[in-house]
C-alpha cells in the first residue's frame, strides 16, 4: 500500500542516519529491521493487523523520543 511504502522509506531513512560510532545504534537498527519486516509482511499479506502492529511500534518509539526530549529540556533549564 502507499502508506506502507511511506513508512518503509522513513524507516530506511532512520537506518541510514544511524551513527554506528555508538553501540546503541545496533539496537536501533534491529528495531528498525523488525518494523520494516512488519511493513513488508503487512503489504504482502494485505493484512491491516500487521500494519497496525508496525504503527504501534513506530508510535511507541515516537512517544519515547518525546519523553526523552521533554526530560532533557527540563534538565537544561
Amino acid at each position: 500500500s502507499a502508506a506502507s511504502d511511506v513508512y518503509k522509506r522513513q524507516i530506511t531513512e532512520f537506518k541510514v542516519t544511524l551513527n554506528h560510532k555508538y553501540p546503541v545504534a545496533e539496537d536501533f537498527e534491529k528495531i528498525y529491521d523488525y518494523i520494516y519486516s512488519l511493513l513488508v509482511n503487512a503489504n504482502v499479506k494485505k493484512d491491516p493487523e500487521i500494519l497496525n502492529q508496525a504503527l504501534d511500534e513506530i508510535r511507541g518509539m515516537r512517544d519515547t523520543w518525546k519523553e526523552v526530549m521533554n526530560r532533557t529540556r527540563g534538565m537544561n533549564q
